[in-house]
């Protein structure tokens, strides 16, 4: 179903779709404790765990709880921001925030629980979980990180003095 509603109280999401589905499904129950079996039918799989050829035996897996829990780390933005209530964003893939179309390089300060853990003088920054490596991240010269690596990779993009 396209544009279906969703609730909160879900335990169990299957999705079939590429990455961008999966991320979409991913990011929309984070925090719920509702678990996400992902089925690849994009071009990308990068995401999925179940392959289409095997997707019946991985539904069956799925409903019946026979699965590997594997917890992703997430991204958490706090800022003004008119799409959410309270400012606050979630991402589980990466996050690329730029300077202003047209300004001079921006000093682009970040910080990790509270705590500014450092700035740079750049167009732009890629932060990136390690579902997300393989994508701005890599393309920006950041390192590709494993899966079940407790970190995250903050590049920055055309640096300056």
């Amino acid at each position: 179903m396209v544009d279906a509603p969703t609730k909160d109280d879900v335990e169990l999401c299957i999705v079939l779709g590429g990455d961008g589905t999966i991320l979409r499904a991913l990011q929309r129950y984070a925090g719920t404790g509702c678990r996400c079996s992902r089925s690849t039918f994009g071009q990308i799989g990068f995401l999925a765990t179940v392959e289409p050829q095997d997707i019946e035996d991985g539904i069956r897996r799925a409903l019946s709880g026979d699965f590997e829990l594997l917890r992703l780390p997430a991204i958490v933005l706090d800022g003004p921001d008119d799409r959410s209530q309270n400012g606050t964003q979630t991402a589980i893939n990466d996050v690329a925030i730029h300077r202003k179309v047209g300004e001079r390089v921006a000093k682009l300060a970040y910080a990790l629980d509270g705590e500014e853990a450092g700035s740079v003088r750049c167009d732009g920054l890629v932060v990136a979980t390690p579902a997300g490596s393989t994508g701005y991240n890599l393309a920006n010269g950041g390192p590709v990180m494993a899966w079940g690596w407790r970190g995250s990779s903050c590049r920055s993009s055309r640096r300056t003095r």
